[in-house]
């Protein structure tokens, strides 16, 4: 919204749960918009028929799916900012280390479980899906799945979460389990929304670049809308790494550091 404001473009805005992207789509139509972007969503095939054969101007954010190769898309580094979270609990000394990781559709979920993989592969380390799960981006799921982990035979010292709803679940989860955090359990996130700062103990993260997203997607749609194609169907910006509280090195057998 900060980008179109500052272009003079007026904003309306909505969410695909209580009105389909397909009457979205329409209304777009309807009202002559100069076009539509779209977060976080799965586009149907008729969907995407209809914004290819229409010419619609539309850009999507982290797409759940991934689209026509004649819709743009932007997203961030989801693999390396995964790899990256994975080498910064791998540096501090840990070698167990779990995930609660996004569903297989996603394409943002896929991508940072492939790098956690990628990470311990690069360390020599076995993968152990007895301390992985994949859950919604959801609190409650991640919760649960996160009680499972813990509840293992060999609990890890670390946990990798997906997203911040996910870690937040890890955190309460390791509440509920007595583990300590950062003492007995690490625990890092991806998104660095908010909240990410305002845990208990604040999150370790993986940082979205939302802003630069924003005036990204914006950049796009006008480029769309003044019919000229964008360089390349999709763009991806860097993540960067924010160390807080709830990682530091593994507690040993004996208690100590």
């Amino acid at each position: 919204m900060d980008a179109a404001g500052e272009l003079g473009i007026n904003v309306v805005t909505g969410t695909t749960s209580r009105r389909p992207i397909s009457r979205w789509l329409e209304e777009c139509v309807a009202l002559g918009a100069a076009g539509l972007i779209i977060v976080i969503s799965m586009l149907a095939e008729e969907d995407q028929r209809r914004i290819v054969e229409q010419r619609l101007p539309v850009v999507l954010i982290d797409p759940l799916s991934a689209p026509s190769l004649d819709i743009p898309s932007i997203g961030v580094t989801n693999w390396n900012g995964a790899r990256d979270a994975m080498q910064h609990l791998l540096g501090l000394g840990h070698t167990r280390i779990g995930m609660v990781a996004g569903r297989s559709h996603s394409l943002a979920g896929a991508a940072r479980l492939h790098g956690y993989r990628a990470a311990l592969e690069e360390a020599g380390i076995g993968y152990d899906p007895s301390i992985v799960r994949s859950t919604d981006f959801d609190y409650d799921e991640a919760l649960t799945a996160s009680l499972q982990i813990l509840r293992s035979s060999e609990p890890p010292t670390a946990v990798f979460a997906a997203s911040d709803a996910q870690a937040l679940g890890v955190l309460e989860a390791a509440r509920q389990e007595g583990f300590g955090v950062p003492d007995d359990l690490a625990v890092m996130s991806f998104d660095d929304t908010l909240v990410a700062a305002m845990a208990c103990p604040p999150l370790s993260a993986v940082r979205q670049p939302f802003e630069e997203l924003g005036h990204e997607a914006t950049r796009v749609l006008m480029q769309l809308a003044e019919g000229r194609p964008p360089v390349s169907p999709r763009i991806e910006l860097a993540t960067e790494l924010v160390l807080r509280t709830s990682t530091s090195v593994p507690r040993h057998a004996d208690g100590s550091r």
